[in-house]
């Protein structure tokens, strides 16, 4: 799984209490590691969305952090992996357009959402 993709879920996981269904063991397991890989100021956002875990704003910035930090430590990655496949019911959605041209409309499911434009 690419960086990118595992801290975006992982994040959702955590999120959204998954890994309680678990237990509280496993669930305490997965947030001390995902602790661990944080350092400073992410520590401090990785707490608030611990207390306010449907801030999308929060989720986007922990995921943002935490990608290079599984990128440096491959076998925690692969440990958090392993856990999130215990979880069916995390899904993950990315969606692509691309347009040129002025004018254009287009539709797409962006409910929690972080949007890129790039011109």
């Amino acid at each position: 799984m690419v960086a990118e993709t595992l801290a975006i879920s992982l994040v959702t996981a955590l999120a959204k209490k998954a890994f309680e269904k678990f237990g509280e063991k496993t669930a305490e397991l997965t947030w001390n590691k995902v602790k661990g890989l944080s350092e400073g100021e992410e520590l401090t956002t990785l707490n608030l969305l611990e207390k306010y875990p449907e801030n999308i704003d929060l989720q986007n910035e922990v995921a943002e952090k935490l990608q290079p930090r599984l990128e440096e430590n491959p076998a925690i990655a692969k440990e958090l992996e392993e856990l999130l496949k215990q979880i069916p019911s995390i899904q993950i959605k990315q969606n692509t357009i691309s347009q040129s041209g002025d004018s254009n409309i287009a539709i797409q499911d962006t409910t929690g959402s972080k949007i890129t434009i790039q011109k």
